[in-house]
């Protein structure tokens, strides 16, 4: 017998954070050329309900709904939080957190709810945001005698952090959100299946953040999950570096690591100076002045956040890890990128800021570095992809936005 699970045949409600309503609007109706296609987007990985993969698969799921295609999406376990899932259009989730455990003890509480899903919803493409939901997807099929749909990749990570890696060569094609990660995936995944570079959309916030007025210290903004592979402990020391002029942190995310990184603050006696404000469901309601966004990350898959400050006319200091930074950042113009593992030139680098011996970007000019990766054009991308799939026409893949 199947255990039992809970799944939410529910239309997705009103879009309440800022920019997502600008988003749908400006998607919705844009695709009228070529063929309508039922989806399904699969997840087997717990999804925490705060991050730039949560971002990223709202706006597309919610922009490929609003062009007219059929979209579900299904999670094998809640989200850490929920209150996103009311916004995502048809959705299936599994009523057992998703954990090593879980997924060891109760493997036919997720492939029950995959065949429902799938049963249910008929989609002629399965786009997986984890190589494991491939195995899910052909084994739920294998197991209800159901033809198994045509197989997307769509990978919001480094492929070599994934499990399972290899059972990428059954899909059909791959969405890869850098060229970094498009690399990966021609080089390990099946070699003919097509990969097309589409990045991830970013809604127009429709405001620009200020900057602190002469007179006022500079202010810095960490946004992200305080998690060991985002390195805020690298960011920290780097500060401290430079706690001998003025300058101001703010802290929006939370995370495992929170206690000891204020607790490391306190021992830099850098403390004083940042402002924690946990996680946030719209973290750029707090930043009311910004001088720049910092990125310390070890990796990235696409760094949502700094296409987000970029949409703000915020110049972004980052360094220069694999991958997106380097597609994002335009050197000198909308931020500076900064030798991976180089703590001497980040120091050096944000000293020469506090002190104005660096020309800080125009807003008007970051703003305009990040137009290639607005809503639709992401989002044409991504159906040119997806019909080529099944069958619609389309490149054979490789494209970008």
């Amino acid at each position: 017998m199947i255990p039992a699970y809970s799944s939410a045949g529910r239309r997705s409600g009103s879009m309440t954070e800022p920019g997502i309503a600008a988003f749908a609007a400006v998607a919705y109706g844009l695709g009228e050329r070529g063929g309508i296609v039922r989806l399904l987007f699969l997840t087997v990985s717990r999804m925490r309900g705060q991050g730039g993969k949560e971002s990223a698969l709202e706006m597309v799921a919610r922009g490929l709904e609003g062009r007219g295609h059929a979209v579900a999406v299904a999670f094998v376990g809640p989200s850490q939080e929920r209150a996103w899932e009311g916004r995502l259009p048809r959705l299936y989730v599994g009523a057992f957190p998703v954990t090593w455990r879980s997924a060891r003890q109760r493997p036919l509480a997720a492939l029950g709810l995959v065949m429902r899903a799938i049963r249910e919803e008929r989609p002629e493409a399965i786009v997986v945001t984890e190589p494991g939901g491939v195995i899910m997807v052909r084994t739920a099929c294998t197991l209800a005698r159901l033809p198994v749909p045509r197989l997307v990749s769509w990978l919001h990570g480094d492929v070599d952090r994934n499990s399972f890696p290899g059972s990428l060569y059954r899909c059909a094609g791959h969405l890869a959100i850098s060229s970094g990660i498009a690399e990966q995936l021609r080089a390990r995944a099946c070699p003919t299946a097509p990969v097309w570079t589409v990045y991830n959309p970013i809604p127009d916030p429709g405001v620009m953040t200020p900057r602190p007025r002469r007179d006022e210290p500079p202010v810095f903004v960490f946004c992200g999950r305080v998690e060991p592979q985002k390195r805020l402990d690298r960011l920290l020391h780097i500060l401290a570096r430079i706690r001998d002029i003025p300058w101001r942190l703010q802290v929006v995310g939370d995370g495992t690591l929170r206690p000891r990184m204020q607790a490391l603050a306190e021992q830099l006696s850098v403390g004083a100076r940042i402002v924690w404000h946990g996680w946030l469901p719209d973290p750029w309601t707090v930043i009311t002045t910004a001088s720049a966004v910092l990125m310390t990350s070890d990796s990235e898959g696409f760094p949502m956040v700094l296409l987000e400050a970029g949409a703000r006319g915020i110049p972004v200091v980052a360094m220069d890890c694999r991958f997106g930074p380097s597609e994002i950042i335009q050197q000198g113009r909308t931020g500076w990128l900064v030798p991976f593992g180089d703590d001497d030139a980040f120091a050096t680098l944000l000293r020469e800021l506090c002190l104005g011996k660096r020309i800080m970007p125009v807003p008007e000019l970051v703003r305009a570095g990040v137009t290639r990766f607005t809503a639709p054009r992401v989002l044409d991308s991504i159906e040119e992809a997806l019909r080529a799939v099944v069958g619609f026409g389309g490149s054979s893949g490789g494209g970008t936005p």
